[in-house]
């Protein structure tokens, strides 16, 4: 008799180190399953809140301008909150995200379409610099956090749920305040562990070699969990034919690469070929890395006060 395959899956919340006292980690939040088949969710998955009603009103002391806002909608990347509409003269005025960052910029009469989308129509009474708008985006549930999601607004699965094909279930979500075991975290299939690389030949080189074998290097931290390597820029600059100096996004400067040698240096690993005109100091190669889903889904948690250790 052969024995049956049994298959333990984590305990409620396991991947909490530590959270905020009488829950207030915690939300309680709605997923809804659209498809055909039952979708199993193992707690520790990274969620991303979806965006709701979309309000809008004016400022709470009043606006000089008698105009209205309207076609409201969420777009692209929408975050969870309160925008700002200011506006900096009748006819135009800039956009603010729920952090008081700046968005973009708009004009009255024309659809303003970014992480969300209005229309402001002139009135009678002009607008003034100062006048305002605050834009509402609520929260309209959670959905698996995805490659194609935008890092906003995420939160974690507290345990696991079996959610029936075409039904909404209700779920508890640790959205803030939390230490948690980044080894315990689940992803979707879609989401990268791995950022990328890719590399260009500055536009004036002397020298025709080459630079290939481009790979990340993740040096193993306690636990296993893979070191985040810095995202941007790498640049590479010839001090004589046979030698490069190269410099992080962040500007330390690593270890020379060796026209020829196999490069490995803070994350990123190459191999600069000579080609048939040499290298002339000053020459150029940059190096471009890309921050992985899973590293910008962290930060985006970090920055709710979600630190996965």
């Amino acid at each position: 008799m052969v024995s049956p395959v049994l298959y333990e899956h984590f305990y409620d919340g396991a991947f909490l180190i530590s959270e905020e006292e009488a829950h207030r980690s915690r939300d309680l939040g709605t997923i809804t399953n659209g498809g055909g088949s039952d979708l199993p969710l193992d707690g520790g998955l990274i969620l991303a809140a979806v965006a709701g009603a979309v309000t809008a009103a004016a400022r709470p002391s009043g606006n000089t301008g008698n105009g209205t806002i309207g076609s409201l909608s969420a777009g692209v990347g929408a975050q969870i909150g309160t925008y700002q509409v200011r506006f900096t003269a009748a006819t135009t005025f800039n956009v603010y995200d729920t952090t008081g960052a700046q968005l973009s910029t708009g004009s009255t009469g024309t659809a303003f379409l970014d992480e969300i989308g209005f229309t402001i129509t002139a009135g009678a009474t002009a607008f003034v610099a100062g006048d305002a708008f605050m834009v509402t985006v609520a929260k309209g549930g959670w959905t698996p956090y995805t490659a194609s999601t935008p890092p906003v607004g995420l939160g974690i699965l507290y345990n696991r749920t079996v959610i029936t094909a075409g039904t909404t279930k209700k779920v508890t979500v640790v959205a803030r305040q939390a230490q948690v075991n980044q080894a315990e975290l689940v992803w979707d299939p879609s989401v990268g562990q791995y950022g990328s690389i890719t590399s260009a030949a500055g536009g004036s080189n002397v020298g025709n070699g080459t630079i290939g074998s481009l790979s990340i290097v993740y040096a193993q931290e306690v636990g296993g969990v893979d070191a985040v390597i810095p995202a941007g820029v790498y640049t590479l600059t010839a001090e004589s034919a046979l030698a490069f100096q190269v410099v992080d996004p962040t500007g330390l400067e690593l270890a020379p690469a060796a026209v020829g040698a196999a490069y490995s240096d803070g994350g990123i690993a190459f191999t600069i070929t000579a080609g048939g005109t040499p290298f002339a100091e000053g020459d150029t190669f940059t190096i471009t890395v890309t921050e992985s889903g899973q590293a910008q889904a962290l930060q985006a948690l970090a920055a709710a006060g979600i630190v996965a250790r």
